[in-house]
């Protein structure tokens, strides 16, 4: 289980440090308790969870985290300019 408000790009950063320090080939994550989620938190998760090696399952997943993951895939465009660009990345919530 993790933390209930899910802000900030260095705490996805550290949660996958800590599986990393675990040397886990597999991980569950449980959302059940989260309520609030940032797109720069789920953005940042994504990308983590497709640079490791570590097998990462998530479970019991909100309808409105499911909503926040499918909108960290999307480009964020501002002034004509891409900020963030999207990620190819298969969810399966």
């Amino acid at each position: 289980m993790i933390s209930k408000d899910l802000a900030l790009r260095d705490s996805a950063n550290r949660l996958f440090d800590f599986l990393a320090s675990k040397r886990a080939k597999e991980a569950t994550i449980d959302f059940s308790t989260v309520q609030t989620m940032t797109r720069a938190f789920a953005h940042q998760y994504l990308l983590n969870k497709k640079k490791t090696a570590i097998k990462i399952i998530e479970i019991n997943v909100p309808a409105h985290v499911k909503k926040m993951f499918i909108l960290a895939c999307k480009p964020v465009e501002i002034k004509g300019k891409i900020r963030l660009k999207p990620i190819p990345l298969r969810l399966i919530l």
